[in-house]
C-alpha cells in the first residue's frame, strides 16, 4: 500500500511503476486543493510485469495501492484507515497476504505525520518512508530538509529506513525493492484487513486523546472570545 498525506505524491509514485499496457492512477493538478484519490484503488503487476520492472525474477505478482490522502480536511486518519480496510476485505485474499507500506512525506510542504502515527502504523504493518516533491520544494535545495527528517525520524525509534522518491522509475523501483527485501523473509501471511482496523483503533484513540487535551484549550478562547464581545 502506498499512503500519506494529501498531495504527497501517492498516485505518481504507482504511475511510475506501470508498465505502458497499464493504466495510469489519476493525478491530481499540483495547484489544486482538492484530492485526487478519495477511495482505495489498486493496479496488479503479474510475475511478469513485475520481473520486467525489478529486473529481477519474481514467483509472485504485485498489487500496488494507491489510498486517500491522510490529513484530509473531511475526515480523521483513523476513518480514511477505517474506509481501506473495509475496501480491502473486498480485495485482499482470505488467508492474507504479504504485504507493507511505502509511506510517502512531502518535502515542499509544512505539514508531517506525528512521530507517534508512524510508529503506529509499524506495529502491523514493514513500512519503508519515501520523501517525495522534490522539484517544488521551497528551498533551494531540499537535501539538508530530507537529512534532517530522516535523522528525527530515525531518532524517534521509528524502525523504517528513509529513502528519496525525485520522480524517476529508478526511484520507485529502489524504494519497492527495500520493501519487498523485509516482506519476503516472513514465513507467515498478513491479514490486511484486520491490520488496518487495529490500526484504525489505534488512530482513533490518538485522536481522542488530543481532543481531550485540546478542547478545553478552545472551549477557554472561545469564552474569552465571547466575553470580550460583550
Amino acid at each position: 500500500m502506498v499512503m500519506g498525506l494529501e498531495g504527497s505524491g501517492k498516485s505518481t509514485f504507482i504511475n511510475s511503476l506501470l508498465p505502458n499496457h497499464l493504466p495510469p492512477m489519476k493525478v491530481g493538478e499540483r495547484e489544486s486543493f482538492e484530492p485526487c484519490t478519495t477511495t482505495a484503488e489498486h493496479s496488479v503487476l503479474d510475475m511478469a510485469a513485475l520481473s520486467d520492472t525489478l529486473g529481477t525474477q519474481k514467483g509472485y505478482r504485485l498489487v500496488l495501492v494507491d489510498t486517500p490522502g491522510l490529513n484530509a480536511r473531511e475526515k480523521p486518519d483513523s476513518e480514511i484507515v477505517a474506509d481501506i480496510a473495509k475496501w480491502s476485505q473486498d480485495v485482499i485474499p482470505e488467508g492474507g497476504c504479504r504485504g507493507g507500506i511505502v509511506f510517502l512525506n512531502d518535502l515542499s510542504w509544512f505539514q508531517r505525520i506525528r512521530d507517534s502515527d508512524l510508529r503506529a502504523f509499524e506495529q502491523d504493518f514493514e513500512m519503508v518512508i519515501a520523501t517525495t516533491n522534490w522539484t517544488t520544494f521551497r528551498e533551494s535545495d531540499p537535501e539538508p530538509y530530507h537529512k534532517a527528517v530522516s535523522s528525527r525520524w530515525s531518532s524517534s525509534s521509528i524502525r523504517a529506513p528513509t529513502h528519496a522518491f525525485k520522480g524517476s522509475t529508478e526511484d520507485a523501483v529502489a524504494i519497492v525493492r527495500d520493501l519487498l527485501a523485509r516482506v519476503e523473509p516472513w514465513g507467515e501471511q498478513l491479514d490486511i484487513p484486520v491490520a488496518l482496523d487495529a490500526l484504525t483503533r489505534r488512530l482513533e484513540e490518538k485522536e481522542n486523546q488530543r481532543r481531550s487535551v485540546w478542547e478545553p484549550f478552545r472551549n477557554s478562547i472561545g469564552m474569552n472570545s465571547n466575553t470580550g464581545n460583550m
